[in-house]
């Protein structure tokens, strides 16, 4: 049994539908990465945005109404802290590095520049499906 045509017609098609699937497949995993980092940045962008106007907001309260205000505000993935050191950056990556500077310049940019910001990136266990990390309690299913 031959896997591949006799004639010359048949032959440049199934060359020609190679060579196609192998771009389709490159350009898929171009796409594919290229949409991973646009997700990255946006994520971080919104973020950032989000750290620039709580300070906003606390900037304008009483220290009373500042304390208020974070127990509302610190749920994860942002914990909101008026009592903790900043985190020390440690030993980093080359990735968490890059991160840490892109997601210190976005939060200058949206904070303004008469501001000091440190940003160090800390590891934290993946997210599980299903956890409901933060909302414990009887009118919650599972609280306690």
């Amino acid at each position: 049994m031959r896997l591949l045509p006799r004639s010359l017609f048949g032959r440049l098609v199934v060359v020609m539908l190679t060579v196609l699937v192998i771009a389709q497949l490159l350009g898929l995993a171009i796409h594919m990465h290229e949409r991973g980092e646009l997700l990255l940045r946006a994520s971080g962008m919104h973020s950032a945005q989000r750290i620039a106007d709580i300070v906003r907001l606390l900037e304008s309260l009483t220290p009373s109404e500042r304390r208020k205000i974070v127990k509302v505000l610190s749920a994860p993935p942002l914990m909101v802290s008026l009592d903790q050191q900043p985190l020390a950056a440690g030993d980093e990556d080359t990735d968490r590095r890059a991160h840490a500077a892109l997601f210190g310049a976005m939060l200058r940019r949206f904070l303004g520049d008469g501001r000091p910001v440190e940003v160090a990136v800390s590891g934290s266990a993946p997210f599980k499906p299903g956890e409901m990390r933060g909302l414990k309690g009887p009118e919650w299913p599972g609280g306690g």
